[in-house]
């Protein structure tokens, strides 16, 4: 009985885990606004990362990073060369893409990743 039990308690529980949604499909094409300075370089890296991970990126060229970054309350000591905008979350740097997809799912109660 207590095998027939527990057998019966492991097959539901891989129905519930089989029809749970992964990360990516929870949060594939979920759109991200990325501030940049239309100098930098090294954000066409990152942008390429977010859209092979399934995110729309609207890649926005802004030489006043500065206001951007002010107006989004960030610590001078925590900025980086480009901020994003996600689902109400502020990403400040080069943060991967698992990471931001775990922000979502989870959502905490936190301004954002940097």
């Amino acid at each position: 009985m207590k095998i027939y039990l527990f057998l019966l308690m492991q097959l539901f529980a891989f129905n519930i885990f089989a029809a749970a949604p992964s990360y990516t499909e929870i949060q594939s094409n979920t759109e991200i606004k990325v501030y940049r300075d239309p100098e930098c370089q090294c954000c066409h890296k990152w942008i390429a990362h977010l859209e092979e991970n399934k995110f729309n990126v609207l890649d926005l060229l802004r030489p006043d990073m500065a206001s951007i970054k002010e107006a989004a309350h960030l610590p001078k000591q925590m900025t980086s060369c480009h901020t994003a905008m996600v689902d109400g979350y502020i990403i400040e740097g080069h943060v991967p893409a698992a990471d931001i997809r775990r922000l979502l799912t989870e959502r905490p109660e936190i301004a954002g990743l940097a």
